[in-house]
């Protein structure tokens, strides 16, 4: 995903238990959003930093019985 102006943001849903995610690579910064009223997700607002590369890490459990998921997103800033 290339990263070019403000905007991007990362949902997840609370059908899961997210850990924090981890960001690799000083391209981006990680915001999260704080709503008032719960919209059913967490999110994470991205902010590109500097030109470049970064990865995002982000592993969950289902509530219920299930595997963990990891998910990862690559962002390129120009």
């Amino acid at each position: 995903m290339t990263v070019r102006s403000p905007g991007l943001s990362i949902r997840l849903s609370h059908g899961w238990v997210w850990q924090e995610p981890r960001v690799l690579g000083g391209s981006v910064r990680l915001n999260q959003v704080n709503y008032i009223v719960d919209p059913g997700y967490t999110e994470w607002a991205v902010a590109p930093v500097r030109a470049g590369k970064a990865t995002v890490h982000i592993q969950g459990l289902p509530q219920s019985k299930g595997s963990p998921q990891d998910v990862t997103f690559t962002f390129h800033v120009s």
